[in-house]
């Protein structure tokens, strides 16, 4: 499996498999319940199917998910071996022998092991019937280990057979971690793993605990507890979308003590969707003070506001994940993120401080978001805010005084004279120009 995905060699692979099965990609688009321009943008390789959709494709086409994305053909003519033989009489050939003395793990002339030509073959009852009978198919020192047992895992996935945690084991004994690194693999595996059909192996995977001698020794090399940490867990359904898997996390654990490090990994891959499984699944009710402080909830407020998406930010707010929503406001006025702000402004006025807002647009010479503003100001306010303007931002303090601000000895400061130095000279000026 590369590392990279080929996303316009696996869309003319797909054409020709279309083709070979006498379909158009009309009759694709049908099968997959999508647009018939999203099925040729993804075949041109403009975009790329999503991990799901690929599986479907996968299964129309009868090959592996490995298959589809490695453009994975027939191989020529050559030599059988004697795995391949056996696998070709099938199971009832098989059934017959004492495969627990036949030491199947062994790779062959070809250095495969006979269970990588059960997969290549598609023969799931073959596969679950040497399954049951709990033989060692994979040799755990050979150098393709990883790889054999990573084939096990999809193919087990693909055809939604139970019992992968026994695979998954294996692999992480071997490489101390079910972080997969091959990308392409990752994606398929844990694609298949966000399948709901596929959920009694997905909380095999999230419970496993290990034996007590293994588990510590994996605790002393600060590996954790479990085949793949939280942190990388998390990182992965971010990477590739997986609500289902999110949801099932939440399900099993509802811990949120890492609230701002599992926003700042949802939104650094864009996983918007699943921010908002995340917080409406573990905050059915507000917080308190001190818990939010604990979470750290006015930064990960602020990155919300950052990343300018309404329904997020009313969330949050609905949620009273924040701290100071004045702030927030202050953020998407400085940020130029006008929706925000103004939605902000029209739906939580009551507990947002209009003073501060005022003196950001005065900053920031936003006197359109003065005007939506000036109903809510009382005298006083408008005074406080022609005391804060700087004494040289002459428009300003005239457009204030024009909206009823006065210079008042209760803002009296230093620039007080200048001030008003400035409005008889911008008024003299008028009159000369007259």
């Amino acid at each position: 499996m590369p590392d990279v995905i080929d996303n316009v060699k696996v869309g003319e692979h797909i054409r020709k498999l279309l083709k070979k099965k006498n379909m158009t990609q009309d009759d694709l688009a049908h099968v997959l319940s999508i647009s018939k321009s999203a099925v040729s943008q993804n075949l041109r390789g403009k975009s790329s199917f999503d991990i799901q959709n690929l599986i479907r494709i996968a299964a129309l086409f009868e090959i592996t998910l490995d298959q589809l994305l490695t453009l994975s053909t027939p191989t020529e003519k050559r030599p059988m071996s004697d795995y391949e033989r056996l696998v070709t009489e099938g199971l009832d050939v098989i059934s017959g022998l004492d495969v627990t003395n036949m030491r199947l793990k062994n790779p062959d002339m070809y250095g495969k092991p006979l269970i990588e030509y059960v997969i290549e073959k598609r023969d799931v009852e073959l596969f679950g019937f040497l399954h049951e009978q709990e033989v060692d198919l994979v040799d755990q020192a050979d150098h393709r280990a990883p790889e054999v047992l990573l084939m096990m895992i999809l193919f087990m996935l693909e055809n939604t057979m139970e019992d992968v945690i026994r695979y998954v084991r294996f692999y992480t004994e071997i490489k101390g971690t079910f972080l997969i690194e091959d990308k392409g693999m990752r994606m398929m595996i844990w694609g298949l793993f966000d399948r709901p059909e596929n959920k009694a192996d997905l909380v095999d995977l999230l419970t496993y605990k290990p034996p007590f001698k293994s588990a510590f020794k994996s605790f002393s090399k600060k590996q954790g507890w479990s085949p793949v940490s939280r942190t990388d867990l998390l990182s992965t359904i971010a990477e590739f979308k997986l609500t289902h898997v999110l949801k099932t996390v939440l399900e099993l654990n509802s811990r949120n003590d890492d609230f701002l490090r599992v926003m700042k990994t949802f939104v650094g891959h864009e996983y918007l969707e699943g921010i908002s499984v995340y917080v409406n699944t573990l905050f059915k009710s507000s917080p308190n003070w001190v818990e939010k402080t604990a979470l750290d909830v006015q930064k990960a407020f602020i990155m919300m506001i950052n990343v300018d998406d309404l329904g997020l930010v009313s969330l949050f707010v609905e949620k009273e994940l924040y701290l100071d929503l004045t702030a927030g406001v202050i953020e998407a006025i400085e940020r130029g993120k006008d929706r925000l702000s103004s939605m902000l402004l029209a739906r939580f006025k009551d507990v947002i401080n209009l003073r501060k807002i005022g003196e950001i647009c005065i900053t920031h010479d936003r006197k359109d978001m003065l005007d939506d503003l000036m109903a809510q100001y009382m005298q006083d306010d408008l005074d406080y805010l022609l005391s804060y303007v700087d004494w040289n931002a002459h428009e300003m303090m005239v457009y204030l005084v024009r909206h009823g601000a006065r210079f008042s000895e209760k803002y009296y400061n230093l620039q007080t004279f200048r001030k008003v130095n400035m409005m008889i000279d911008h008024i003299r000026q008028g009159e000369n120009e007259s």
